[in-house]
């Protein structure tokens, strides 16, 4: 889960991630938990725009952008898109 965190940190700085996408195998927990991580480090809001039971999706404000995390329970994997 850190290197997620690490992960949506980096992209939030480098303006030449912009467009990235990058994933990762873990549980819903554990990616809404990274999120709050993110959230946390990087003192920015989190806006959700998708909450079921076994998705979530957040979008998080960045200098250069956006940062779009989609939680997929079901299969267990973590998506995070720098727009």
């Amino acid at each position: 889960m850190l290197k997620y965190v690490v992960a949506i940190a980096a992209v939030s700085v480098a303006p030449a991630f912009a467009g990235e996408t990058v994933q990762q195998t873990m549980t819903l927990a554990e990616c809404v938990q990274s999120v709050q991580q993110a959230q946390t480090t990087l003192a920015t809001p989190v806006t959700t725009t998708v909450d079921t039971a076994d998705r979530k999706e957040m979008v998080l404000t960045v200098p250069d952008g956006q940062i779009t995390v989609s939680c997929d329970g079901p299969n267990n994997l973590a998506t995070m898109t720098h727009n």
